[in-house]
């Protein structure tokens, strides 16, 4: 046995197939080898005006983080007993101030050594002592939050005119920023956010207390944005359930959409409501730099910050954005010459020096705003370059120290944010003069990625960039750097489209879907074309799914994925299987060169671990899986070269669970969740509450004993690593971060007596029903007797079921009769859509089409409704 956990991990990441002693190894050193307490504590100070939510996103990202929850806001009227206005009639200001310094460092004394998000007063600007505080690097990240501006006007009941409104909190905002490390918009929608599909009537399916709905997609998007900031983009996927998306990027083929920013924010909303996002793997903003300088003034309501969160919530956090500025150092050389013909040299240095200025803080702001990429000119640092803004003047020197102080800066509040190199050529010889110089300068720089291209005179200068690659791949220089080259222009084409990561794409109307290839521009591929190119080439094979176990007819699956399919122009096919037997069948279609996986049923998840070459560390801790993939690389994309086996059940109970639980209920550091049954499901179920936090888990199934045997299986592995090690392989820093539970079974007679404490807190706000709605052998509809106590959350709760046949089983039903006292419904429809994303997404390599498979679950939703009503 290895104590080392490091160790432990490596050889559970090692394994090919499940060996439960290696399974109990790593739970074993993990909670022996890990220190207690991390190495850096992270103090994160919310800063803005009243009205923005900083007390809101405070506690939501508290909860999530596991950090120390302190609202400062109102300190002073809690110390003193008194409104501010009443005290301070009493005393002053600088009273005030130093009463409200003294009260936040003591509450920060308390809670020394441990991590907190701090929700700063809304004065904190107008106080010194706190300005200076908040100055001394105290915390590692002052966050300055921001909201529409008519909002806060509302808020403070503002009664003069709408341009002296908007300048006072304009003003306002921009010295919260001078203080702050990192910005936020918090962006309030008034838009239609999705509900769970629950049974009957499309408009009776939302409880009393679903306005907690429009506090989801706010979690979701500031929780993401701090984890993405403390504990690296992989945590962040982890967060979002797409990290199976995120790894890998040299093994698939990727694009990139291009979105220009400039104008107002107002014709940039309605902008970004035209675009589609379906099939986009990266999302590019283009900050067109000298535009944006000149109308800085003109559109003050153009922050960057707004955008970035807009746009965030129209893609669900679910693509990776890239900020770049798209003026060269040509063009903005350029425009300082003609700047100079009509002006004096000392208001042409001064402007220079104001570009250089904006430029740093324009690249500055990608790390602010937690940008998962922002792109870097590398003719910035070209001396060859002697025409470009590189030539070194003093004022050049002065700008490249601060681009440099940003750029050793990533191990700090950076890191999260890489960088990637860009060199654009005119010149279509620049593969065989050029590119390897820009290629050792990247490395250099310790660049990830590197973005290089050219424009293409004629079809053979395609072929001088796969010259290059072969010359990069048979060099040590430049070989930990993912390389992204190809050809502008029409002639071009062809490079692109052999180009493996980040391949420009221009995009399709969102409203029209007929025929999507032919509304590409001239020498432009869209996401859609792109997908229909590789397949066309033979660069990408044509594959077929299967769907193995009994029952398989009864499977929605494969409508919800021909619509995927069609969507992203995959040429993909689903076939079902019946079978008695797993392992033969699974043999046998492995053989076939079209096999692109399979999905498994039951009975066959729990045997399905002994079919494939190896699996993911989910599915040696869970014992069950429900996907198998075929893996293939893309120098010989007709070849299979093994068959693993992923659980995607979990992240289906996870997803659901996340997207439906109150924030109340989500902050609650002790929560507690019962599951119904034993089987391959329930074990996914128990590993799902695990990692979204749930302490307790309480476990009835009809036969005592498979609950017995799954609750201490588990129970000897608390404590767990979270999801994000485990899918990665990297190391947690400290047993902090590690997922403590208990698994407790209940009898048939607790569960008919709600026998579960008599403390409120034992009561559950989770309920996850494994059990199948139906008896298989006689038909007979299965009911669970839940008494009435076990919903007797004071803060409701969220019921979900992971069948869907028939779509009102008697068990949700049961749960039904508690909406109005806030529980949340949810039945195996969601549950269904949400792991099939997931599974879509390790079968392809591609982002789900989100609503294209939503209106498909709603079209199955329809089916099962009017199936529900003729037999009645």
């Amino acid at each position: 046995m290895s104590s080392n956990p490091a160790e432990a991990l490596r050889a559970l990441t090692r394994e090919r197939h499940r060996n439960i002693n290696t399974v109990l190894n790593l739970s074993q050193a993990v909670s022996l080898g890990l220190p207690a307490e991390p190495s850096v504590v992270n103090r994160i100070a919310l800063v803005g005006l009243r009205g923005v939510g900083k007390s809101t996103l405070a506690l939501i990202a508290s909860a999530d983080l596991g950090y120390t929850y302190m609202d400062m806001e109102n300190c002073v009227r809690e110390y003193t007993g008194k409104p501010d206005a009443a005290y301070l009639k009493e005393t002053n200001l600088a009273t005030y101030y130093q009463l409200q310094h003294r009260l936040v460092w003591e509450k920060l004394v308390e809670i020394r050594g441990k991590s907190v998000v701090v929700a700063m007063p809304s004065t904190t600007i107008s106080s010194s002592r706190l300005v200076k505080f908040l100055g001394s690097g105290y915390f590692n990240l002052i966050v300055n939050i921001e909201c529409d501006e008519d909002r806060i006007l509302k808020y403070m009941n503002f009664k003069g005119s709408q341009q002296d409104g908007l300048l006072l909190v304009r003003n306002q905002f921009k010295r919260y920023r001078d203080l702050a490390t990192h910005d936020f918009f918090n962006y309030f929608s008034e838009e239609h956010t999705p509900q769970p599909l629950a049974s009957g009537a499309r408009n009776a399916q939302i409880s009393p207390r679903s306005q907690f709905y429009v506090l989801k997609p706010i979690q979701r998007d500031f929780s993401r944005f701090l984890i993405f900031l403390v504990r690296g983009p992989d945590a962040a996927w982890a967060y979002t359930g797409n990290l199976h998306l995120h790894t890998g990027l040299s093994d698939k083929f990727s694009n990139c959409l291009s979105v220009r920013i400039s104008g107002s924010a107002q014709v940039l909303e309605q902008a970004f409501k035209c675009l589609d996002f379906v099939g986009v793997d990266f999302l590019q903003l283009e900050l067109p730099m000298l535009e944006l300088f000149r109308e800085s003034t003109k559109h003050p309501d153009l922050h960057l910050s707004r955008i970035v969160s807009r746009l965030r919530r129209l893609t669900g956090s679910d693509i990776p954005i890239i900020m770049t500025i798209t003026q060269t150092p040509e063009e903005i050389e350029a425009f300082l010459r003609d700047f100079a013909l009509s002006s004096s040299l000392r208001e042409t240095l001064a402007v220079k020096t104001s570009i250089h200025q904006y430029y740093v803080s324009l690249f500055g702001s990608a790390f602010r705003m937690g940008s998962d990429y922002v792109t870097l000119d590398l003719k910035l640092w070209d001396d060859g370059n002697t025409d470009s803004i590189s030539s070194t003047t003093d004022t050049m020197k002065e700008f490249r120290h601060n681009m440099h102080g940003i750029l050793s800066s990533r191990n700090g509040h950076t890191g999260s944010t890489h960088i990637i190199g860009e060199y654009a050529s005119e010149d279509a010889s620049f593969w065989t003069s050029k590119a390897h110089d820009v290629l050792a300068l990247a490395e250099k720089l310790h660049l990830p990625i590197l973005r290089l291209s050219a424009v293409a005179r004629k079809i053979s200068d395609n072929r001088l960039i796969e010259e290059f690659k072969i010359r990069h791949a048979n060099s040590v220089e430049g070989a930990n750097i993912h390389i992204c080259a190809y050809n502008g222009g029409s002639l071009g084409m062809f490079s692109r489209l052999s180009n493996q990561h980040m391949t420009p794409i221009c995009s399709a109307a969102s409203n029209i879907s007929e025929d999507r290839i032919s509304l590409d521009e001239p020498g432009q591929f869209t996401a859609y074309s792109l997908q229909h190119a590789l397949f066309s080439s033979g660069l990408l094979p044509k594959l077929k799914f299967y769907i193995l176990g009994s029952n398989v007819r009864e499977s929605a699956s494969p409508i919800l994925y021909r619509k995927a399919f069609e969507a992203l122009a995959l040429p993909h096919d689903f076939e079902l299987c019946e079978c008695s037997e797993l392992e033969s069948n699974v043999s046998e279609i492995a053989q076939r060169p079209c096999f692109g996986g399979a999905a498994v049923l039951m009975p066959f998840k729990s045997s399905a671990v002994e079919v494939v070459d190896e699996m993911s560390s989910h599915v040696k801790i869970i014992g069950a899986l429900n996907t198998i993939v075929a893996k293939r690389s893309l120098d010989q994309p007709n070849v299979t070269t093994c068959i693993r086996g992923e659980n995607t059940d979990w992240l289906g109970v996870k997803i659901a669970l996340a997207n439906n639980t109150s924030p109340i209920n989500s902050s609650n550091p002790q929560k507690v969740a019962l599951v119904l049954g034993a089987g391959g499901m329930a074990r996914s179920a128990i590993y799902a509450l695990i990692q979204l936090g749930y302490q307790k888990i309480l476990l009835y199934n009809r036969t005592n004993s498979r609950a017995l045997e799954l609750s201490q299986y588990f129970n000897t592995l608390s404590p767990l690593l979270p999801s994000k090690a485990l899918t990665t392989g990297q190391m947690c820093e400290s047993q902090r971060d590690l997922m403590y539970f208990e698994v407790v079974v209940l009898s048939e007679e607790n569960l008919r007596g709600a026998k579960c404490g008599a403390s409120q807190a034992m009561y559950p706000i989770s309920i996850v029903s494994c059990i199948p709605s139906v008896d298989r052998s006689t038909a007979a509809p299965i009911k669970v007797d839940i008494h009435e106590n076990w919903f007797g959350s004071s803060t409701g709760g969220t019921f979900l079921e992971t069948s869907y046949l028939p779509l009102r089983s008697a068990t949700l039903e049961r749960a039904e009769e508690f909406q109005a006292k806030g529980w949340v419904v949810v039945n195996g429809l969601t549950w269904l859509l949400a792991q099939l994303i997931a599974q879509f997404e390790m079968f392809t390599g591609k982002r789900a089409p989100l609503q294209v498979m939503e209106r498909a679950v709603e079209m199955v939703r329809e089916d099962l409704v009017c199936d529900s009503n003729v037999g009645k």
